[in-house]
């Protein structure tokens, strides 16, 4: 039986018809689904919904379609949209993260009083370089600078504390 005529049954209130469509098409649509989502168990819920949602639109409209570019159409967008729902939130999940570190950070800082003060130096440091007549520094000033600051960046990317540097 052709893809027409089981559309015209389902269309009548043939049970049986959809499933013979759903059987006929639920293995493509799978790998397709599979193929977008990297996951057979994300590509299954994409197609249950795939099919939920065709089930409900070919009962409601009496136009003529292609139906096989049309459920790949439905699949296709579906897979676009649970892409950009893991998407927005794994950054929530990074900013939740970020903000977390920042916090801990702030916290380390404020139980850490040799890091506050090594922190308040390197800041002080930081803003007599920024002076716009720096040939005014005596060469050591500018060596302990450099030399704080290569220890503060060494710390910063081995991800230890300001006490452990």
């Amino acid at each position: 039986m052709s893809d027409d005529e089981l559309v015209a049954l389902l269309r009548h209130g043939s049970d049986p018809a959809f499933e013979t469509l759903a059987a006929r098409y639920q293995p493509r649509l799978l790998r397709f689904c599979a193929s977008m989502l990297g996951s057979r168990e994300d590509a299954e819920d994409a197609l249950q919904d795939v099919l939920i949602s065709a089930l409900g639109a070919l009962r409601a409209d009496d136009r003529e379609i292609n139906l096989r570019p049309w459920l790949y159409r439905i699949a296709r967008n579906r897979c676009i949209d649970d892409l950009r729902r893991a998407r927005r939130l794994s950054f929530e999940l990074l900013d939740d993260q970020r903000k977390e570190r920042h916090v801990r950070a702030r916290q380390d800082r404020q139980a850490d009083p040799v890091g506050v003060l090594l922190n308040r130096r390197l800041h002080d440091l930081l803003r007599r370089l920024e002076q716009p007549r720096v040939d005014h520094f005596h060469p050591r000033i500018a060596q302990r600078a450099s030399d704080y600051l290569c220890a503060a960046v060494v710390a910063v990317e081995s991800g230890l504390r300001n006490d452990d540097a």
